[in-house]
């Protein structure tokens, strides 16, 4: 979806439309770090009457966390990613996940692209989770390079693409170059675009938005303080970025 358009709601409307309908718990949801409150707790709070946990601190606090969230009916508990990985075995261990009907039903990935490499940790981690439904979130394109898009779609639809990232380069890539294993080309991409389209919803912000066109001005704002001038110009002449 396009930067700015609320997916989030949407996501979280189908793990609540999951729940009424008796098909799920437990769900868990990996967001960036700066977003698990800012967002996701607070979103939920806004449109739900669910109840979300944050899992954060040292491990001791997070297994507190972990007891809380199984002994309540609490439906989301909110992770970063680099949290999910470090606690993936324990999550099994304790029964939050892989734990059948009682565990996890599922999961939400925003920013899904930082499961693209299928060969790092996280993404294995998010493969191996036991889950009936998987929702991935992304304001940016995932398939910049058509390989990129394995390993989101593995997690969403397993098998969509291929059993496995060989069967997905064999049919979709075009090798060559050192030793015939460089990407040269690419091959079979409308019937990728398609498959990808069966299990996607794009938004755009015309399409639910009624925003005016964007108008762009420039203001002036005169610095009347000779301090601040003075500050201002050294930092011009001073500073620069990479």
């Amino acid at each position: 979806m396009t930067q700015g358009i609320d997916n989030i709601f949407i996501a979280i409307y189908m793990a609540t439309w999951r729940k009424a309908q008796g098909k799920l718990k437990k769900c868990i949801i990996l967001a960036p770090k700066s977003c698990k409150e800012s967002v996701w707790a607070r979103q939920i709070e806004k449109f739900t009457g669910e109840k979300s946990l944050i899992v954060g601190g040292t491990p001791s606090k997070r297994d507190k966390i972990y007891k809380q969230y199984l002994k309540r009916d609490i439906l989301f508990l909110i992770f970063s990613y680099e949290t999910f990985r470090v606690d993936f075995e324990k999550l099994k261990e304790i029964g939050i996940l892989n734990n059948g009907n009682e565990g996890v039903g599922m999961i939400i990935l925003d920013e899904i692209q930082k499961v693209k490499n299928v060969r790092a940790q996280i993404s294995k981690a998010v493969k191996n989770a036991q889950v009936r439904f998987a929702v991935g979130l992304t304001g940016t394109p995932v398939y910049n390079r058509p390989e990129d898009i394995f390993g989101p779609m593995h997690i969403i639809s397993p098998g969509l693409l291929g059993g496995n990232f060989w069967r997905f380069t064999d049919k979709y890539l075009v090798k060559g170059g050192y030793g015939g294993h460089e990407v040269t080309g690419y091959q079979n991409l409308e019937e990728l675009k398609s498959k990808v389209e069966s299990v996607s919803i794009r938004r755009l912000k015309e399409h639910v938005l009624n925003l005016p066109e964007k108008v762009y001005e420039d203001l002036s704002c005169e610095m009347i303080d000779p301090k601040q001038k003075e500050a201002y110009e050294s930092m011009r002449e001073e500073l620069f970025a990479w």
